[in-house]
Formats: structure tokens, C-alpha cells, sequence
């Protein structure tokens, strides 16, 4: 929700900056939103690409796993962060329940 509100905030920067290059506004009055909205929505978006949702299967080749561990906070699931040593990327996988004993 909050994404989706700050990207119409960029989207309505951006369309100022724009309206206001074509009425004829100072640059100085047209550039600082037309920079904020883009770096905002560029962001966003960008962040909604790299940030994929948690998968139970591992990421492939190459990757090793870290000794890191956490609980997503959305659905309160142990999360285990691979390392790609090639090019320096964490993705994040559920871990696994262990199965526990019968006795």
C-alpha cells in the first residue's frame, strides 16, 4: 500500500515537472521534481524487481548457503539467504521445517 502511494506521488512529480517544462516554467521550478519523481519511481521499481517473494527451492548453481538466518516478519517463516560469490547477490529461501522425532 505504501509503495503504491509513493509511487503516485513520483508519477504526480513527474507530470508537474513535465506540465510545467511545456508551460514555460524556470528550470529551477521543473527540475528538482522531475529529479525526486524519478529517482523515486525508478526506486520502486527497481526494488519491486530485485525484491522477489521467498521460494521454497533452491536459487541454482553456484549459490551457497549462509550461515544467516531470519524470521520474514509477513509470515513469520525462518528464512535462509543464499550467496552467489560470483557477483555478490542474496537472495532469501524459506527454510525447511525440520521434522521432528517421534519418541
Amino acid at each position: 500500500m505504501l509503495r503504491a502511494a509513493l509511487l503516485v506521488i513520483a508519477s504526480v512529480m513527474l507530470a508537474a515537472a513535465t506540465f510545467g517544462a511545456f508551460a514555460g516554467w524556470q528550470l529551477s521550478a521543473t527540475i528538482p521534481p522531475a529529479v525526486w519523481g524519478l529517482i523515486s519511481a525508478g526506486d520502486m521499481l527497481v526494488e519491486r524487481w530485485r525484491c522477489r517473494p521467498l521460494t521454497n527451492d533452491r536459487p541454482g548453481r553456484g549459490w551457497q548457503a549462509k550461515p544467516k538466518r531470519f524470521v520474514d516478519p509477513r509470515s513469520g517463516r525462518l528464512v535462509k539467504v543464499f550467496l552467489n560469490p560470483d557477483w555478490g547477490a542474496t537472495p532469501c529461501r524459506r527454510q525447511r521445517a525440520a521434522t521432528r522425532a517421534r519418541g
